[in-house]
């Protein structure tokens, strides 16, 4: 009767995960309620965040010269501190550059688009590990009631975090799909997503152990040896294509990567990192530290372990649950490699964190169809846990809490580039004039919730403006504290100091 049982229940799961019902309805307006929520607060933000006009500098193409430049250099050229690798972001910047300009609304747009297939992709990728819709809905109410997101969708300089994100997700929904239903086969789509993925932020690369590692669990009861091989099969797409990227990456940035940090102090720094990504996942604020609230996720995980040996929960919310950690704990460890958690470098791992929570109410909803008193009790529990944090994250929402800090930042740096062209039109050529620095990070107002990442301009992003702003070359800037600075017959030189009278 088992025989007979099981593919039964692998066809019904299949017709479930192909149909387009209630569930999918749902997610779909979910995600546009969320966006177009989202939307009508980024939608007036200008072009902040430091590196935001490096960017679009180093994107555009308007020749052959810049086209090779773009695809083949590195991300802001030579002059900054660290170099990067990021084809896939400069195309999508110059996409937007070519249609828009340097006018705000289209660069908000199409953030908010990839916020809207993040959200979308985790669904997807949920549904492809598991059938359960509630567990999936459930990862997505997570991901989508998070705070972090406002501290990367209005800043342009943020979507390789979107892109990163969309394509790591798409890799996990191709392979969790293709192993089940083809399985032994070489899975090309997933490839090509995590291609996608590593090009756009170099927390990509963790596609790969990620996807592996969906790969290998398979079905229950598959011999291991015969799940290695399958494995293989289906994975060696994925050889060429990163190979291919990592030499290229080599041959551009005369390494790896563009930026190291030593093995040692990597190794330091991985657990302050850990605590500090799982703080600001739990607290949506990077900067505060509390047991009490980071025991509730800590006292939930425990009561949907205690579940899954109550209920013996099915192989499905496990494999969902491992791939949330691994994502969780893959793009942590690269941070700490990189010495650096920056608030905004939470939205990769918050996807870990919500498919691990689905999985945490798929296990618990398990729970309580046993009918015993202890596994209701766990579930109650559980539930506590889930709707105390909860409760910590909506009041933050950017979904139910306007912040003013990217509408006032906004203000500012519009003001600030308005006087500055005013200057540099009425200045005769081979002038050099002094001009106070830009605002480098936008100021709070009150005393409720706040954002913490919000830088708006920096020296180097008034360089790259007005490189923009006059592509005839008679603009050059400069902050440094030069002796007898002095102009070409054709040119007007501003000096940017702090601290200088506007």
């Amino acid at each position: 009767m088992g025989e007979v049982a099981e593919p039964e229940r692998s066809t019904k799961m299949d017709g479930d995960r192909r149909s387009l019902g209630t569930p999918e309805v749902v997610a779909l307006g979910l995600v546009v309620a969320a966006t177009a929520l989202l939307f009508a607060q980024t939608r007036d933000v200008a072009l902040v965040g430091w590196d935001t006009y490096p960017l679009i500098l180093a994107s555009r193409i308007q020749s052959t010269e810049d086209f090779l430049r773009s695809f083949g250099g590195r991300l802001m050229g030579e002059d900054l501190e660290s170099a990067y690798y990021r084809p896939l972001l400069n195309a999508t910047l110059a996409i937007d550059y070519a249609i828009n300009g340097l006018s705000p609304f289209g660069y908000q747009a199409t953030n908010a688009l990839l916020f809207a297939g993040c959200g979308l992709a985790l669904f997807a990728a949920y549904r492809q590990l598991s059938p359960s819709r509630v567990g999936a809905l459930s990862a997505l109410v997570v991901f989508l009631l998070h705070p972090v997101h406002f501290e990367v969708v209005p800043v342009v300089s943020r979507r390789p975090e979107l892109l990163c994100l969309l394509f790591t997700l798409l890799a996990v929904a191709g392979q969790a799909r293709a192993t089940r239903r083809h399985p032994g086969r070489a899975a090309w789509l997933p490839a090509l997503f995590g291609l996608l993925a590593m090009s756009s932020k170099e927390t990509g690369f963790v596609s790969l152990p990620l996807v592996w590692l969906i790969s290998l669990t398979g079905e229950p009861g598959e011999p291991g040896s015969e799940r290695v091989r399958r494995s293989a099969r289906e994975m060696w797409p994925w050889l060429p294509m990163t190979l291919t990227l990592i030499a290229i990456r080599y041959g551009v940035l005369g390494g790896f990567v563009g930026r190291t940090t030593d093995v040692t102090v990597a190794l330091g720094l991985l657990y302050p990192a850990g605590l500090r990504v799982l703080r600001g996942l739990i607290l949506a604020r990077a900067d505060l530290l509390s047991l009490a609230a980071a025991a509730l996720p800590l006292a939930g995980t425990v009561s949907c372990a205690a579940a899954c040996f109550v209920t013996r929960a099915r192989m499905d919310a496990a494999r969902v649950a491992l791939a949330g950690a691994a994502l969780l704990v893959l793009a942590t460890s690269l941070y700490a490699a990189a010495g650096l958690v920056q608030p905004w470098y939470l939205e990769i791992p918050l996807a870990g964190f919500a498919l691990m929570w689905g999985a945490a109410i798929e296990t618990l909803l398990a729970s309580w169809r046993s009918n015993t008193a202890f596994a209701r009790c766990v579930v109650a529990g559980g539930l506590l846990c889930g709707v105390a944090l909860l409760s910590i994250w909506a009041p933050l929402s950017p979904l139910f809490h306007r912040y003013s800090e990217w509408e006032t930042g906004s203000a500012s740096a519009q003001r600030y580039l308005a006087r500055l062209t005013q200057t540099i039109d009425a200045a005769p050529r081979g002038a050099v004039l002094v001009h106070a620095g830009p605002r480098m990070w936008a100021r709070s107002s009150g005393d409720g919730p706040r954002l913490i990442g919000t830088t708006l301009m920096h020296s180097y992003s008034i360089r790259a403006w007005a490189e923009l702003m006059y592509p005839d070359d008679r603009v050059r800037v400069e902050w440094r504290e030069f002796e007898g600075l002095t102009a070409g017959p054709d040119e007007v030189v501003i000096e940017l100091r702090y601290g200088a009278r506007k």
